[in-house]
């Protein structure tokens, strides 16, 4: 026969199994992820993508310097536009209209997709997947810039603030 401590034991278990597999539900349902331990949900897409050799790095790192990226208010976008070549761009910059945007420089050795906190005011940039196989050291240094449409957030652009990841 159990002992009582052994019942609550298990019971413990089993509340802690239906819990997991509530929170896997909750993630596969909603689209969160977990990046760093940090749930969060996908936003955004990609308007815009330089790299080398497309522009060469010391000029792609002046306009956009690595680090977690930067919110753009609309006279940033239009410098940031103004010293990249047009054909980076997968849309008409009126399309940007309304629409924060962000941008990013790293040195691509995997695809980054932007992440938002389940609060709406924090983004961040993540590997959707390593490859193991990549050098990040030696990878073509990239410039993105991604839009974000404004209900997709919980506050102004103000006060929107891009950390790395492994910050939050």
């Amino acid at each position: 026969m159990p002992t009582p401590a052994a019942s609550r034991r298990r019971r413990y278990v089993s509340a802690g199994a239906e819990v997991a597999s509530l929170g896997l539900l909750l993630v596969l349902i909603t689209g969160c992820t977990v990046v760093d331990g940090v749930p969060g949900s996908r936003v955004g897409s990609m308007v815009a993508r330089w790299s080398v050799p497309q522009v060469a790095q010391a000029e792609l790192q002046a306009v956009v310097p690595p680090g977690p990226g930067e919110v753009l208010s609309p006279a940033r976008r239009d410098e940031l536009l103004a010293r990249l070549p047009e054909a980076g761009l997968s849309a008409d910059p009126s399309a940007f209209q309304g629409r924060l945007l962000v941008a990013h420089g790293y040195s691509r050795c995997g695809d980054e997709l932007l992440h938002r906190d389940w609060r709406g005011k924090e983004l961040w940039f993540a590997v959707a997947r390593e490859d193991e196989g990549l050098a990040c050291a030696v990878s073509p240094y990239t410039v993105e810039i991604w839009a974000v449409e404004p209900g997709d957030l919980r506050a102004s652009a103000d006060e929107v603030r891009v950390r790395e990841a492994r910050d939050r």
